[in-house]
Parts: C-alpha cells; sequence; structure tokens
C-alpha cells in the first residue's frame, strides 16, 4: 500500500472555520474522484490548537492511499489530479504545502 500524506496551513487571511468547512465539504469531491484511491483520510487540529492566539504549524494533513506506485502514478497523470490541484488554490497555502509518499507498514490494525 502506498500513501501519500500531505500537510498545509490554509491560504493567508482565511478564517479556520472557512478552511475547514471548504476542506470538509467542498475538496471530497475532486479528491475521490481521483483514479484508483483506495481511502481518503483528513486530519484536522482540534479547537485547543488554537487556544489562546495560537497557530498550529499546519491546519490540516491529509492522507490518500493507492495500492502500489503503478495506480499512484496513473492518477498523478489523470485530468482529475489536474483538478485536485486546481481546487488546492481555494484554500491552501501553496508555500506550506509538504509532501511525503510512504509504503505504509501496518503494525497494529
Amino acid at each position: 500500500m502506498i500513501k501519500s500524506i500531505v500537510l498545509f496551513k490554509r491560504t493567508p487571511g482565511m478564517s479556520v472555520e472557512d478552511f475547514q468547512r471548504y476542506w470538509r465539504e467542498e475538496h471530497p469531491k475532486v479528491v475521490t474522484a481521483l483514479t484508483g484511491i483506495r481511502r481518503y483520510v483528513q486530519n484536522h487540529p482540534t479547537e485547543s490548537a488554537y487556544a489562546n492566539g495560537r497557530e498550529p504549524d499546519y491546519d490540516g494533513v491529509a492522507e490518500v492511499w493507492w495500492d502500489d506506485w503503478d495506480a499512484l502514478r496513473a492518477s498523478g497523470r489523470s485530468t482529475e489530479w489536474q483538478a485536485v490541484a486546481a481546487d488546492e488554490a481555494n484554500f491552501i497555502d501553496p508555500n506550506s504545502r509538504r509532501l511525503l509518499v510512504t509504503e505504509e507498514h501496518v503494525i497494529v490494525e
């Protein structure tokens, strides 16, 4: 199983509430259309991460799974992938985006 992990901050000037709403309600429409996607998980910081004027290092962490490298590559060549990238501009600060592609090894199911 191949998993991409993407960490990012919201677009400057966007509220946390607007960011989380957009990411939960709008962005999945394009992500779930990706070719060969097996699983998609969004990780949102807890409210306490923003307490007392604090800001977490990232506003979100996305995880997307594919069966293997061939499936990931095929997805990356699709027009759906281009739609995901275009939609990210609506809520993600592109300078904050960090990507790690991993091979998942489950220790405890």
